[in-house]
């Protein structure tokens, strides 16, 4: 089973929560988001995503980098969007960019 997680952070929370959750699942790579085109998704069993909530949404960077990558069935995708007031449209906002794509929908797990 292999996983990656991509983070995006501002304040380094999300990154912390990924590094929580790697060590966790144990051999799992945490990579920057803006870095996912350096990977084959492939090769990964579990596909996260870690992310603030910005004014009750996915970040903007967030959703372009989903916009541009593929997803095969096969694979797992989790999402944390990581939030002190509400998590508002967020975990909506990544089904949309999935499902836009024909990317895999049926098997994201959020995690609030």
């Amino acid at each position: 089973m292999s996983s990656i997680i991509f983070y995006f952070s501002g304040t380094g929370n999300s990154l912390a929560v990924s590094n929580s959750i790697a060590e966790k699942l144990g051999e799992t790579k945490v990579s920057h988001i803006m870095d996912v085109g350096n990977y084959d998704l492939r090769n990964y069993d579990y596909v996260g995503f870690i992310f603030p909530v910005y004014y009750a949404h996915a970040p903007e960077i967030v959703v372009r980098v989903l916009n541009n990558i593929r997803l095969e069935k096969f694979q797992k995708v989790f999402i944390v969007a990581v939030y002190g007031g509400t998590l508002g449209y967020a975990v909506s906002d990544v089904r949309t960019v999935l499902n836009k794509n024909d990317n895999i929908t049926d098997t994201i797990a959020a995690i609030q």
